[in-house]
This record gives C-alpha cells, sequence and structure tokens, in this order.
C-alpha cells in the first residue's frame, strides 16, 4: 500500500533467507497474481493484507492464498 516501495527481486530473497537462521517473512504488495514469484526463494510465510481486506470476498481470497501458498512456501 505504500507508493513508494520498490519490490526486491527473487535473487536478493533467496540471498537473505540463506544467509539467515530466522523465519523470514515476504511483505508488501502481494497478490494472488504475484505471489507465485516468491517460490524458490526460501521464504518462510508472507504478510498479506490489502489483497485479502479490500477483495470483494475476503474470505475466498484468503482461501484462495492458502491454497496458492502451499505451492510457495519452503518451509
Amino acid at each position: 500500500t505504500k507508493k513508494d516501495a520498490t519490490a526486491l527481486p527473487p535473487g536478493m530473497l533467496e540471498e537473505i533467507t540463506s544467509a539467515v537462521s530466522i523465519p523470514t517473512v515476504a511483505i508488501g504488495g502481494i497478490t494472488l497474481d504475484n505471489v507465485s514469484l516468491l517460490k524458490d526463494t526460501g521464504i518462510d510465510g508472507v504478510a498479506v493484507i490489502s489483497a485479502i481486506s479490500r477483495a470483494d470476498d475476503p474470505l475466498h481470497a484468503s482461501q484462495a492464498f492458502h491454497k496458492k501458498l502451499k505451492g510457495v512456501l519452503s518451509r
């Protein structure tokens, strides 16, 4: 939701997740259309607010995220 935020390239996410021993969570600008780009980055979770709270059907949106994330998250 921040207009001046920029996305990290997936390669940088991979560098971060392999360099730390704590769980990593991607946050910001995540939608159903782009969440699959996070596959193989090593992230442990995502934080999604706008894509669910602003959806016409928030329950359906959260269920769709849950389904998609099963193939994205590494752990």
